[in-house]
Formats: C-alpha cells, sequence, structure tokens
C-alpha cells in the first residue's frame, strides 16, 4: 500500500484538527477568532432511534427560497425522498449527487428525483461515491455518518447519524466538497 504524500498527509491532520476543534471549542473563522456560541452536536443511532423521522423533520423545517445538497451512496427510502419531494414543491432549492449504483439499482430514488424535476447528478470519477450527507447551508446545519438515506439504514442496520448545527466553517468545508464534485458529475434525466 502506498503512503500518502506529506502535504496530504499534513492537510488530512489539519481537517481533522480543525474538526476536532470546531466540534469541541466552538466556530473558528480564518483570523483564528472563536466565536462564543460553540456548535451544537447530537446523535442518532439505529437500531432503536428514529433518525428516519429525525431527518425528515429538517427536511421539513426548511423554507423557502433555502438550499437542501444532498450526497448519498444509497437512496431507497420512499418517506425521505417524499419530505424532498414536499420541499422542492414549495420552494426549497435541493441538489443531490447519489453514486452510480443508483442508476441501476432496483429500488433507487434516482429516478422519482428526476422526474419530480429535482436537480440530480450521478458521481462516477472515484469508485464509489460513499458519502451519506445533507447540507442545509441557511440553517447552518449538516447530518452526515454512515446512515445510508435507506429503509434498512432504518430498520435493519447498526448506523449512526450525527447533527452538526452552528458550525460555519464545517458547513463551508462540506459545500466546498460538495461542489467539487458537482462539478466532475454527470447530469441525471431518468430512463
Amino acid at each position: 500500500m502506498r503512503s500518502a504524500s506529506p502535504h496530504v498527509t499534513r492537510q488530512m491532520r489539519c481537517m481533522s484538527t480543525r474538526l476536532i476543534f470546531v466540534l469541541l471549542m466552538g466556530i473558528a473563522d480564518p483570523t483564528g477568532a472563536v466565536d462564543e456560541s460553540p456548535a451544537s452536536v447530537s446523535a442518532c443511532f439505529t437500531p432503536g432511534m428514529d433518525c428516519q423521522g429525525l431527518i425528515k423533520t429538517q427536511i421539513d423545517q426548511t423554507r423557502p427560497g433555502h438550499h437542501i445538497y444532498v450526497q448519498a451512496y444509497s437512496f431507497t427510502s420512499s418517506p425521505l425522498a417524499q419530505a424532498l419531494l414536499h420541499a422542492h414543491q414549495r420552494g426549497v432549492q435541493i441538489r443531490i449527487l447519489l453514486d452510480r449504483s443508483q442508476v441501476t439499482e432496483q429500488y433507487s430514488s434516482a429516478t422519482f428525483f428526476a422526474r419530480a424535476k429535482i436537480p440530480l447528478a450521478i458521481d462516477a470519477q472515484e469508485a464509489i461515491a460513499h458519502n451519506k450527507v445533507m447540507i442545509f447551508p441557511e440553517r447552518t446545519l449538516l447530518l452526515t455518518g454512515s446512515y445510508n438515506f435507506t429503509r434498512a439504514a432504518q430498520d435493519r442496520n447498526a448506523e449512526n447519524l450525527l447533527l452538526v448545527s452552528g458550525s460555519v466553517p464545517l458547513i463551508q468545508d462540506y459545500l466546498e466538497n460538495f461542489t467539487t464534485h458537482w462539478r466532475h458529475s454527470q447530469p441525471y434525466h431518468g430512463h
């Protein structure tokens, strides 16, 4: 196995350190100043907790004109797909990035989103687009973890979901990553 270059390793350590700092100490701006209101972090675990309901509530609370950015390896949850459709219909700006497997997956929501005219792209540049992320930038809210947006994640799997609220730098990092992947992804309009 090839080791990462010193630059990449240093960059990864800096990102890890920044994430830990943001989560534990509060919000840092580029000048190094710390906002006195720390980020709020909570977790949801399956089995046993209603992570799907929690995600749906966050989608339902998003106002018209606001944005939701979704990156998903697998998206088969009908309740979450319906919540995103209703958000789209009430004027929430949504962009969805899915792994290439979702084009041929039997129960994928890719065609559902494409038919609803929700901007959707397939991220096929890497071997697997394994992200599980929802970004709500105007609400400074990030949802991420191992939790795929699937029925199995809610009903059968041991999964985790983090809700991070109030961390502007972290939201910016995730938005930059989303934008990078969106640029090299292919628009999907269904079969």
